[in-house]
């Protein structure tokens, strides 16, 4: 009815270029990924569509409207299109426009759904020269993964969410990395392992030099962390979790005695797990404005249970830090204490130290060495836990 009734109104006057912004505005907003969400998208051009004649052209005829290829086989009751539909799709994105695939691959060994995939990808590599964006999710591992992504000299981003990345993973899938030379400038890897980053860089020669963007999350010998930002000296950004498993204190020890020079830095997200910091003591930045840096120890014994390499890196000359977060709960007050001793805190305008445990002898002397021009600057805020707070100045507006 409402259709019917949209399509003797007035709108059916707008402007076809109107029409097509109004269009890409609706449809870009359900730009998800949300395997499970994937099929919004194209439930809202068809919406579009049924709303008259001349509406169902302009959608039909605007490619990039039709250039993002969201594909959800992981289940049983995943909505994912018929082939001859996304023949349809390859028809209406042109021969031009750069493709986005989305993929989340099935999460049983349902033979079906996992040969539908395999003919997706037959008829997306046709175009695989065009594919701007990768985004591969499994819940089974990475069989499936396009062994042709060699091809792909137009990638810019890719993502990777598929179990662990580790030495199996890097036999089954490396190869298609092979003469890889695809500008990518956003990198996400789930579960990545040494192997993973070693076989990359060493084996299959995988580029990282033009990246900007990185997320990564990480298990196994810290130098593969050190080794990828190492590759990535135009990096604006990135978020890092990293697991250092310390029963192997082996994994603590860093080769590379020339370091990462991050001269693009701007954020640096680093939730660090049973690792110690000496990260730090390689990583050099210049254009550095956030850094928001968690630390969990369960395994690490005492003595490596060392904030130094933190403390030197914020107390550098070379950044511009303007939002600093620091939690590392289980902190000794002395070290609390030498968080607060910087005369280059002045420069900092957010700066908290989260999760401390405060009492008068501590806040005495926080104020007996902290740089007389930032001490009328020193709050508190109450943490979930009863007598824990987080300590610094402009800390209210959440992390």
């Amino acid at each position: 009815m409402l259709s019917q009734s949209l399509s003797r109104g007035p709108i059916t006057l707008i402007p076809p270029e109107t029409l097509t912004h109004i269009f890409w505005t609706a449809v870009t907003s359900y730009n998800v990924y949300k395997p499970s969400e994937f099929y919004r998208r194209y439930a809202c051009i068809t919406q579009l569509r049924l709303v008259c004649r001349l509406w169902d052209h302009v959608a039909t005829s605007t490619p990039y409207l039709w250039d993002r290829f969201a594909i959800d086989a992981s289940t049983h009751t995943s909505r994912h299109p018929p082939l001859q539909v996304v023949d349809l799709w390859l028809q209406r994105a042109g021969t031009e426009l750069p493709l986005s695939i989305l993929v989340s691959m099935p999460s049983d060994d349902n033979s079906d759904r996992f040969c539908y995939m395999e003919d997706i990808f037959k008829k997306l590599s046709l175009h695989i020269r065009r594919w701007q964006e990768l985004w591969f999710h499994s819940d089974a591992g990475v069989s499936g993964f396009p062994m042709n992504l060699y091809r792909a000299r137009k990638l810019t981003r890719l993502s990777i969410d598929a179990g662990s990345l580790d030495e199996e993973a890097t036999e089954e899938i490396g190869p298609a990395f092979r003469n890889f030379h695809g500008p990518l400038r956003d990198l996400n890897l789930e579960g990545a392992t040494y192997d993973w980053i070693f076989s990359w860089n060493k084996e299959y020669g995988v580029r990282l030099n033009r990246l900007t963007g990185l997320k990564l999350e990480y298990e196994g010998w810290m130098q593969g962390v050190l080794n990828i930002l190492s590759g990535a000296p135009n990096l604006t950004w990135a978020i890092i979790e990293a697991d250092g498993n310390w029963s192997q204190p082996e994994y603590h020890v860093f080769d590379n005695t020339l370091g990462a020079r991050l001269s693009k830095l701007r954020y640096l997200q680093l939730h660090i797990q049973d690792a110690n910091l000496d990260l730090f003591r390689w990583l050099q930045t210049r254009l550095l404005e956030t850094l928001d840096i968690t630390v969990s120890w369960s395994q690490l014994p005492d003595h490596e249970k060392d904030p130094a390499p933190l403390l030197n890196f914020i107390e550098r000359s070379e950044h511009i830090l303007l939002d600093c977060r620091i939690e590392i709960p289980g902190l000794p007050s002395n070290w609390v204490t030498a968080f607060f001793r910087s005369p280059r805190l002045s420069i900092i305008l957010r700066y908290r130290i989260c999760n401390v445990a405060v009492d008068s002898n501590l806040m005495h002397d926080i104020n007996s060495i902290m740089p007389p021009v930032i001490r009328p600057r020193l709050t508190m805020a109450p943490e979930q836990v009863p007598g824990y707070y987080s300590l610094g100045w402009a800390i209210n507006g959440g992390r």
